[in-house]
């Protein structure tokens, strides 16, 4: 018998993911193929249920993908925008031009103090860095007005999985029994399903460049040496080459949710 998740078994350093997506944040945009195929889906999703939310909260903004999306979807009289980076804040307000009343948000959302009577919730590819997600769900609830949505991705088991066969190294990422069990606590899932994005590249040093510009890098702080990236190289040569080019897989689980 499998032993019950527990928020410690996740280990997440919240001083490095600001950094690295800091860093990455002039480059996210031209590399987030994926990440915008997802938040495509996501908005799709949120339309297809929720209709005409006066007052949405969307939290780990980034660059503003998932943003702008929301902001050709709906015009909500009140917006909130949350990113753990406070620069984010910049690339949101271009976006948002003035059009809406919006709060940008700063700071972990572990941390932050969630707006209130709230009617629509949303995240794109942010919550895979929650510790304690059993928590971060009730304060969502709590957030929302009656039947408000949720509206979210996290990752699965599969995601980068050629980079931890190789490394040995990556995310726990929160099993699928354990989430709906958090999310049936507060809401009526609605749907949850996952899918694999598979991306190519022209060389194991392309994939390595790629999670740097988007900032998925922020796993570890040890410097790799010559030998550790001859290595990975030759090993992802070896088991990752197809005719397309060298695979990458994000494997993204997408979750809707009404609040009773």
């Amino acid at each position: 018998m499998d032993r019950e998740y527990k928020p410690e078994d996740c280990f997440i350093n919240k001083s490095l993911i600001r950094e690295r997506f800091q860093n990455s944040f002039e480059t996210y945009d031209y590399e987030a193929y994926a990440q915008k195929k997802i938040n495509s889906i996501l908005i799709d999703m949120a339309k297809s249920n929720c209709c005409g939310p006066e007052t949405i909260f969307e939290i780990g903004c980034g660059t503003g993908i998932l943003t702008s999306y929301i902001c050709e979807t709906y015009k909500p009289s009140r917006f909130y925008i949350n990113d753990l980076v406070e620069s984010a804040e910049k690339y949101v307000d271009k976006i948002i031009d003035n059009r809406y009343n919006f709060d940008f948000v700063p700071g972990d959302i572990e941390e932050v103090k969630f707006p209130s009577e709230v009617d629509l919730i949303m995240s794109g590819s942010a919550l895979q860095w929650v510790t304690d997600f059993d928590s971060l769900i009730k304060r969502a609830s709590k957030s929302l007005n009656r039947n408000g949505y949720l509206v979210f991705n996290t990752f699965a088991d599969r995601n980068f999985a050629e980079i931890k066969y190789i490394t040995q190294s990556g995310i726990n990422y929160l099993p699928i029994d354990d989430l709906k069990r958090f999310v049936c606590k507060e809401f009526d899932l609605i749907s949850i399903k996952s899918e694999e994005i598979k991306l190519y590249f022209n060389s194991p040093r392309d994939v390595l460049r790629h999670i740097k510009r988007t900032g998925t890098n922020a796993i570890t702080r040890k410097r790799w040496t010559p030998a550790d990236f001859n290595n990975f190289e030759h090993e992802y040569r070896r088991l990752f080459y197809s005719e397309k080019g060298f695979v990458l897989t994000y494997n993204p689980l997408y979750v809707i949710a009404k609040k009773r």
